[in-house]
Order: C-alpha cells, then structure tokens, then sequence
C-alpha cells in the first residue's frame, strides 16, 4: 500500500467530518467506526487499513491507539483531531466515506450492540482480561454481518455524505471525483 495509515488517521477523518457536519462524535463511536473501518476495508481489498490490533475491550471492539488518545468509553463528544488530517487514498476514502454513512447515524449504543451481536468481539472478550486483539481475518469476515445490522437498526435512508471539508488543501481538485462517487456510494441510515 502506497499510503498507510495509523488508527488515528481514521479517527482524525471522522472527527473532522462530525464537526464539520455539526454532530460531534462521542469517544464511543469514534472507536467503533475506526474499528468498522479496519473490516470493510479488509473485506473489500484485502489488506489492512492500518496496521495495529483491534482490541476486545468491554464496550467492543477499540484500537490501543485511539483508545489512549480519546478515551475508552462514554459518550462525551470529541470536537477536533489530534493528529493531522492525511491524504487518502480512493479505496481508503470510499471506505471511510461509507463507515460514515452506514454507521454514523446509530447511537453510541447501537454501535456497541452492533459490533457485539456480529462478528468476533464475543469470542475474544475475557471480562476479567487481559484484552485480546481480534484476529483481523475475522473481523474482515464478519463485515457482512455488520453491514446487515447496521440496516436492520435503520429506518429511514437519507444523504449523510461527507462533502468537500474532509480534502486535504493540497492537490484540491485531484479529490472531486472521488468525493463525487463517495456521495453516489454511500448509504446513510437514520434511526428515529
């Protein structure tokens, strides 16, 4: 891979896209959807995103990383990155692009239940520890799953598509298309 990222780089692009949009992301979600992140790509070019262990910690599946960075529970929102905001890649935005939009829009609980109800986090999480890293082909194996409980906990579909703000300011306009057919690819649930 060409460009490689760091957990952190994923939760920097969601951060900066819940604010942008005006809903800052709780530490909870952000955790999950760095997490959700790591199966879709898997799933879709497999490889890793990034290349770190993805954890079974109480609340679900969290990166060493971000956990230490932003927390490792409760919903108090975060409102900006601590890192800088990378280049992406167009597989790496298409998968950021749609973790936001399928995953977004559910409660921090929601996404807890989702990555507890689907995939592998059951069969790694000790509630005594230590925690255990989940074995990444399983997580890229469960992205089915994920995928279709994000869609039975929505109702309603609706445009949650980041916009131009997540660009990096250099090379601007090398990213127009691939922001163009994040938006046509993306699926947004919205629960009531």
């Amino acid at each position: 891979m060409t460009n490689q990222l760091s957990s952190l780089d994923v939760a920097a692009w969601f951060i900066a896209v819940a604010e942008q949009e005006g809903c800052p992301i709780s530490r909870l979600a952000l955790q999950k959807l760095v997490s959700l992140s790591q199966s879709l790509y898997g799933y879709d070019n497999h490889e890793k995103l990034y290349d770190e262990e993805v954890m079974a910690y109480p609340y679900g599946p969290v990166t060493e990383a971000v956990r230490k960075t932003y927390g490792d529970s409760g919903d108090s929102d975060i409102h900006e990155p601590r890192t800088e905001l990378k280049p992406l890649t167009e597989e790496q935005l298409d998968t950021l692009s749609r973790i936001w939009g399928e995953f977004a829009p559910l409660s921090p609980g929601n996404l807890v239940n989702a990555t507890h109800d689907m995939g592998p986090w059951s069969k790694y999480y000790r509630e005594q520890g230590p925690f255990r890293p989940i074995p990444w082909n399983e997580l890229v194996e469960a992205w089915p799953g994920y995928e279709l409980d994000a869609e039975t906990r929505s109702q309603t579909a609706s445009d949650h598509t980041p916009g131009n703000y997540c660009k990096p300011q250099e090379n601007e306009g090398m990213y127009d298309e691939l922001f163009s057919r994040a938006r046509r690819n993306a699926r947004v649930l919205t629960l009531s």
